[in-house]
């Protein structure tokens, strides 16, 4: 299959992926927040970003298994990808059995710590060691699912996680039904994780030849190459983790666990937009680990470019549209207390905000990308680790004296300080881009954000976004011009060309 093919495959079954994520969180968000209420709802979300802080004892090694092997199998060389498989399952079954005490501490002391209302102290230390557990299980399995991503098998890798999300949904709203509640639902949370882990498992033996599991394969010269890139990714993954999770843990502290639910529903869009603009980024990852495996520089430069006019291009369309219409989506689909302004600042407004920090993060996730594939972690370290740094001082100044808001804007801020110039600017000296060519990419996506919102404007005059059908008629008045002039401003002739060929056969 050509590169091309690939990439569109691969794009495709992502999206596949995180369309369906949203239509379930959708139609079960709601359902959820009316079950348990606010306070539990936010407890739920704090439990989910515990979970992200737990995930740092992976120590960066998936991340390095999956640089390797896929390095490894650029090369042919199944005897080394078998060494580091092994020699990561050893290190990361020694990080699962050091988590067990940390998990029990946090469980125990966490009535303490946060201020949690809607459950009792025993009921909040049985979920945090239950998600806890969760993770110290599932931990050593995650490496299995680097098999999918070397071999650029996005689809079979998507096709497990829709899987696993369309039964968790599933378990889920019968849990609530039946009363069970967040202790029902982390335990599925934990099982759904297992299951899909373990058709990786089985799946890695078919995507890589003469994998066989032993601890006579561990290898020390493994385990230096491994943490020579994982030390610095774990670093990379800690600040990305402060700032994703960041504003959840100064917020459940500062102010309380229903400031939480109305800022975090304002950010629930926010991870699907970035999921949708990193799966376009991922698909290229192991490419350019490949080509940097084979020494092929001009082709590195052309998927820096390539990739980043596309992703900015389509960028532009979904985080322009959201901005533009993402407060009329809340207030037709959550309950009112959330968009009314009354108690905090309406959900609408830090949805707004954290939109643009989206747009922020996502125009330089292509060269974030190639910064992997090269194995420059080094820097990617110290920019992520400024990032967060900032992130948390902002947070804990603004939120003190602007509340939820104060958050929101801390965290667009701390991306627009680092990830938008530091890490292209990077790039372009390392692999020898003219700054003309980098920004002439940035063009059409620069005309399609700064044409949306008169196009919404002239969009408004026909019809209001008030009930679903005309919400659903602004965004195809919005989305279809806007789509027509990323193609048409972000694509050379040659590509318009073969467009043209593929719609005529089509």
């Amino acid at each position: 299959m050509s590169a091309l093919r690939t990439f569109a495959r691969n794009i495709v079954s992502n999206w596949a992926g995180v369309l369906v994520n949203a239509v379930i969180a959708f139609e079960l968000t709601p359902f959820v927040e009316s079950r348990l209420g606010g306070s539990a709802w936010g407890l739920w979300g704090l439990l989910i970003s515990c979970t992200g802080y737990y995930g740092l004892l992976d120590l960066g090694i998936r991340s390095a298994v999956a640089q390797y092997v896929t390095r490894y199998l650029a090369k042919g060389d199944h005897d080394g990808v078998r060494r580091t498989i092994n020699t990561a399952l050893m290190i990361l079954l020694a990080a699962a059995l050091a988590l067990v005490p940390v998990i029990l501490l946090v469980a125990w002391f966490a009535p303490s710590i946060f201020t949690i209302h809607g459950v009792d102290d025993d009921t909040a230390r049985l979920l945090f060691a239950v998600v806890g557990a969760g993770v110290a299980i599932n931990l050593p399995l995650t490496i299995f699912q680097t098999a999918t991503y070397a071999r650029q098998r996005f689809d079979l890798a998507q096709g497990i996680g829709i899987t696993q999300r369309i039964v968790a949904a599933g378990l889920t709203v019968w849990a609530l039904h039946a009363g069970y509640g967040l202790v029902g639902m982390s335990v599925i949370h934990l099982g759904c994780n297992l299951g899909a882990n373990l058709v990786h498992v089985r799946l890695s033996y078919r995507l890589l030849p003469g994998l066989a599991l032993s601890r006579h394969a561990f290898s020390r010269d493994s385990m230096r190459e491994l943490f020579g890139f994982s030390l610095w990714n774990v670093l990379i993954n800690a600040a990305d983790q402060v700032s994703v999770h960041a504003s959840a843990l100064i917020i459940a502290i500062v102010l309380s666990d229903t400031a939480l639910a109305h800022f975090n529903m304002g950010a629930i869009l926010v991870p699907y937009a970035l999921q949708l603009v990193n799966s376009i980024a991922w698909t290229l990852t192991p490419q350019a680990t490949s080509l940097d495996a084979r020494g092929d520089h001009e082709a590195t430069r052309n998927l820096f470019l390539g990739g980043t006019r596309a992703i900015v291009a389509f960028s532009a369309i979904l985080i322009g549209g959201i901005a533009m219409l993402g407060d009329e989506l809340l207030q037709l689909w959550v309950d009112a207390k959330y968009t009314d302004g009354k108690d905090y600042v309406s959900s609408g407004t830090i949805l707004v905000v954290l939109t643009f920090g989206t747009l922020f993060r996502a125009i330089p996730t292509t060269a974030k990308q190639i910064c992997f594939g090269l194995r420059e972690v080094r820097f990617l370290a110290r920019v992520t680790a400024f990032e967060a740094s900032a992130n948390i001082l902002l947070t804990v100044v603004l939120v003190w004296r602007y509340g939820i808001l104060g958050a929101a804007i801390a965290n667009t801020a701390s991306v627009a300080l680092t990830q938008l110039w530091m890490i292209p600017a990077f790039v372009v000296r390392r692999i020898g881009v003219s700054w003309l060519a980098s920004l002439r990419v940035l063009f059409a996506g620069g005309i399609v954000l700064a044409t949306i919102p008169a196009i919404d404007l002239l969009a408004a005059q026909v019809v209001g976004a008030d009930t679903w059908s005309g919400f659903l008629v602004r965004v195809a008045m919005v989305g279809v011009p806007a789509t027509a002039l990323a193609l048409f401003a972000g694509t050379t002739p040659q590509e318009k060309e073969r467009l043209l060929r593929r719609f005529r056969r089509a």
